[in-house]
């Protein structure tokens, strides 16, 4: 039994039970204000709240290798501490960096390394993510010491990849990769013809884009699949198409194409055109899509 004095100064008894029925609801009461307020000073920036990641870095030490990939600093330019490098071969030898993405949406993967004359020139990255995998080339005989932007891909909130081989022609450089989150916007396809195919033909013509509008985006990515047709493609090409009807200088002209493709450029102008070169006797159909990034 216990006691305590009402407001007009008379004792009171309250049983062990009735007390604990009391006590009970004044802390539900008082949990239910603590989490009112803690709630109305996150809203008005008192409390800090979490924030979605801005990016994920895998270097080369937490890399998985398969064969022998000997570190070294000679070149300069690397992320972290060191990098990684194996000599060109059939494929066999990979380098993969793993990584789990938090948050459901498109993000975009970059990679680094060290460039220099004896570095491949068609580096294949592949890129696993929510629907599939892509095949990536990329030329480290340049651009060496900053992040390289692989293409931007759907992801979901699971455990994904990118894995480098040395199926190239010189040696290739494991650094580190990048995935950082992006609004993209889908505009693509760029061509619609039977079932966003395009056929290149033959002869001295080029495959030439209608003007993508880029205005008030941060990047282009342009997808190229080739699919069939005996004809070689000479050349893949983007440039910038300024105010008064002016090509830019070409981001980039690729001679030797795989079969599949992806390029992202920063945005340069109001528009931006695409080519596609050929020569020779026969055709070559693909598909090529394109997204925009803010």
């Amino acid at each position: 039994m216990f006691y305590f004095k009402g407001l007009r100064g008379k004792v009171k008894k309250l049983s062990k039970a009735s007390l604990k029925g009391k006590m009970t609801v004044f802390a539900a009461v008082a949990l239910s204000v603590v989490l009112i307020a803690v709630s109305v000073l996150a809203i008005y920036g008192v409390l800090p709240v979490a924030a979605p990641p801005t990016e994920i870095i895998v270097d080369n030490p937490a890399a998985q290798y398969v064969g022998a990939w000997p570190s070294s600093t000679a070149v300069a330019g690397y992320y972290g501490s060191n990098y990684q490098s194996h000599a060109a071969g059939s494929g066999a030898n990979t380098a993969t960096w793993s990584f789990a993405v938090p948050t459901t949406g498109s993000w975009e993967v970059y990679a680094r390394w060290t460039n220099g004359t004896n570095r491949a020139s068609n580096a294949p990255y592949t890129i696993y993510h929510a629907g599939g995998s892509t095949l990536v080339v990329r030329n480290q005989e340049v651009n060496g010491g900053s992040w390289q932007s692989l293409g931007t891909f759907s992801f979901n909130v699971a455990a994904y990849s990118v894995r480098l081989s040395n199926n190239a022609n010189e040696y290739v450089i494991a650094d580190a990769i990048r995935v950082t989150p992006v609004s993209v916007i889908e505009k693509g396809p760029l061509a619609t013809k039977t079932g966003n195919v395009m056929r290149l033909y033959v002869g001295p013509y080029n495959w030439n884009a209608t003007l993508i509008p880029t205005e008030g985006y941060r990047q282009i990515t342009i997808f190229v699949r080739f699919t069939s047709g005996n004809l070689v493609p000479t050349y893949f090409e983007t440039m910038p198409f300024l105010a008064g009807g002016v090509y830019g200088t070409a981001n980039e002209r690729i001679n030797v194409m795989p079969d599949q493709f992806s390029r992202t450029y920063e945005v340069a102008g109001q528009y931006q055109a695409v080519s596609i070169g050929n020569s020779g006797v026969g055709y070559k159909y693909f598909n090529i899509y394109w997204y925009l990034t803010e």
